[in-house]
């Protein structure tokens, strides 16, 4: 079966990164001769394409994946074990979204907002418009409790 790749590191808007990304990846193409290899089996698919090609083109594209994938790795600030997952994690993380919601529409409640809190199996003392200090309140007490989840996971 088909799985979903994993997101990927690295963003275009980070101009820093992406510099040293394709700086990275210029420097092993150089180093293991990518663009002569490939006008090797270009040239070779014009004439005679032989199955010992055909494992040199495949060896080609595992060593670009590598090469990229290396790139991805050295240049990104994201980090696997920054950012461990968990359900209580995940939980948390839904909880500072319901209450920057609630922040974001001054206390009241939107459809969206109160889904999320019914799906958060929230008291139905908190789905109800309330002042934005103590939304602020709550928010705290979420992010806290991410950090605290997220800090536990490392360990």
């Amino acid at each position: 079966p088909l799985q979903s790749p994993a997101p990927r590191k690295l963003t275009s808007t980070n101009p820093d990164a992406v510099k040293k990304y394709t700086d990275f990846i210029k420097t092993q193409f150089a180093e293991h001769k990518i663009f002569e290899r490939c006008a090797r089996l270009k040239k070779a698919s014009r004439e005679e394409f032989t199955e010992h090609h055909q494992r040199q083109l495949f060896a080609l594209d595992i060593q670009v994946t590598e090469i990229m994938l290396g790139a991805e790795n050295q240049c990104s600030s994201k980090r696997r074990a920054r950012n461990l997952w968990s359900p209580a994690l995940r939980k948390a993380g839904q909880e500072v979204t319901y209450w920057r919601r609630r922040l974001r529409t001054n206390g009241h409640l939107d459809d969206g907002t109160r889904d999320l809190g019914l799906s958060l199996d929230l008291p139905a003392t908190l789905q109800q418009s309330m002042d934005v200090p103590l939304c602020q309140f709550y928010l705290s007490i979420a992010w806290k409790t991410y950090r605290g989840i997220q800090a536990n996971a490392r360990e």
